[in-house]
């Protein structure tokens, strides 16, 4: 088998990863579309059809004179042409005058492979559509014998004209012209014809038989409420899979690796967080390194810590800050996360927390907000002195962010703040910042001239490419130094090209279990 072209193997990804975000718009699509006809079906009137059946003779040319008599005709020419008399207006006027009132419409087929026609009528009266497709096929054969009697009438005028002109040339010949004789004969023949034509006309029957009456139908043709389901159905969903492309087509937010790396390109992802179920709730505080130690969610944030530390191979990088386009797109369980799997190898981590106008990362470890970052930059505290370490977590520190405070962008662009970090750069092995996003403020965009690399992290079906652009161009234009994005909340079907957590086994829930078995030295203060 030749292999299968990248690109169209996207391309059916993509298609399914529609089918699968958007089913419930196909869904709905088709059952409104089937229920309406359902409803549509019930309340229509019943209509009923009755058939009756004609045999059509091939006629013959009784025109003595004709000189085509005897070529042969197209059969179903001329079955074409009877279905269209049927249809006739001339019959239909008088199948409304036999029957004295607004008589339904005709429709006339032929039989395959036969000379039959069927005459169908319908109505919602059951009796009158039977008497109405009886009388079609009466009032046609009438129409069809008076025609052919006519015909034969008319032959019959014509012989008659010709033995008047031979019998008046006879009485202008003397009665010794020799030719009296063959005019004679001639008028015996031409009598003999006209008497033949006379007896003929009274058995005409115009070359059509009524072969099967119609009878009342007992079974209604429309509606039929399963066949409009099932049409109706199928339109449905055929119009729902398109206003799923579109509404797909005009959706924004990203929903996967490529999707991401196709609004920022030259940025590297680093990790692919999966969801937890239950854990939906950004105003929730959850440590999945801690409290699901085993679990895939833990796993990602060690590939994660991975992914930094090789980056730290060419260009060093200590002091790390993690930020996001907008709120609410896990920045802060990230950098909570992040911090917890590095302190596990032995690395004297530190946490500050930098969002100053909605700090969160207290929450996660059951520490105080205060004093802490703020109380530092005011000069109201030194850093040793609002520095905690963080509870089951050796090797671990948290800087809070201390006092509320009004003007948070002025306190982080001020020289305290760059020497805070140097100063805490010097006594750790490994700084991570979580700061505020970028888009609706500007803190993120100062803090990210004091750190040696910035992530930006975003979320699948949430964060949209608008979003990332705008981002990465503010961070460009301040010269941050993004080295590479973490996606939240990617699920199995966007991982599937890098790997699957749950075929492996690290163990159950934990309580703050270390990775490693070598002990790092035990400190209260950096």
């Amino acid at each position: 088998m030749a292999p299968t072209d990248d690109g169209d193997s996207l391309d059916l990804r993509h298609y399914l990863g529609v089918f699968r975000r958007r089913w419930w718009i196909i869904a709905l699509s088709g059952g409104i579309a089937a229920a309406t006809a359902l409803a549509v079906s019930f309340v229509q009137t019943p209509v009923y059809e009755a058939r009756s059946s004609l045999l059509i003779q091939q006629q013959t040319s009784d025109a003595l004179f004709n000189p085509t008599t005897g070529q042969p005709n197209d059969p179903q020419r001329d079955v074409d042409t009877e279905i269209q008399v049927v249809e006739s207006l001339p019959i239909r006027t008088a199948v409304q005058k036999k029957l004295g009132h607004d008589v339904p419409d005709v429709s006339a087929s032929s039989v395959a492979g036969t000379n039959v026609i069927e005459v169908s009528v319908r109505s919602t009266d059951r009796a009158r559509a039977a008497a109405a497709a009886n009388e079609y096929a009466r009032q046609y054969i009438g129409f069809k014998r008076k025609q052919a009697v006519d015909d034969v009438l008319g032959a019959a005028t014509q012989v008659k004209d010709k033995i008047t002109q031979l019998e008046q040339q006879l009485a202008a010949l003397p009665a010794a012209s020799g030719q009296r004789a063959g005019f004679e004969q001639q008028i015996s023949l031409f009598q003999q014809q006209l008497d033949q034509l006379q007896v003929g006309a009274s058995l005409k029957t115009g070359g059509a038989q009524l072969v099967a009456t119609a009878q009342i139908p007992q079974q209604a043709v429309e509606p039929t409420p399963l066949r409009n389901a099932l049409l109706a159905l199928a339109v449905g969903l055929v119009l729902g899979i398109a206003i799923a492309f579109l509404v797909d087509h005009f959706d924004d937010r990203i929903r996967s690796k490529e999707a991401f790396e196709d609004a920022a390109p030259g940025v590297a992802v680093l990790g692919l967080i999966p969801p937890v179920p239950g854990w939906s709730e950004p105003t929730e505080e959850h440590l999945a390194t801690i409290e699901l130690s085993g679990s895939p969610m833990a796993e990602a944030y060690r590939s994660a810590r991975t992914a930094i530390q090789f980056l730290a191979i060419e260009n060093p990088v200590k002091v790390l800050q993690i930020t996001s386009a907008v709120p609410a797109e896990g920045k802060t369980t990230t950098a909570a996360n992040l911090a917890v799997v590095f302190a596990h190898t032995g690395t004297r981590t530190v946490l500050i927390d930098c969002d100053l106008r909605r700090p969160r990362l207290h929450k996660f470890f059951g520490l105080p907000d205060a004093p802490g970052l703020t109380d530092v930059l005011l000069g109201r505290a030194q850093v040793e002195d609002v520095i905690q370490s963080v509870p089951d977590s050796p090797g671990l520190w948290l800087l809070p962010s201390g006092t509320k405070t009004t003007k948070p962008s002025e306190l982080l662009a001020t020289g305290a703040f760059a020497r805070l970090v140097e100063s805490v750069e010097l006594s750790a092995d490994f700084v991570i910042i979580d700061s505020p996003p970028v888009l609706p403020v500007t803190d993120g965009l100062v803090v990210a001239n004091r750190v040696d690399a910035t992530i930006l992290i975003a979320t699948t079906g949430q964060t949209t490419r608008r979003n990332i652009r705008r981002s990465l161009e503010l961070c460009r234009q301040v010269g941050a130094p993004i080295v590479g994005a973490i996606l939240n909340k990617v699920g199995e079907q966007e991982q599937y090209s890098y790997g699957r957590y749950g075929s492996y086994s690290y163990g159950g829930r934990s309580n703050g279990r270390r990775e490693t078995t070598s002990e790092i030295p035990a400190a209260e203060k950096l």
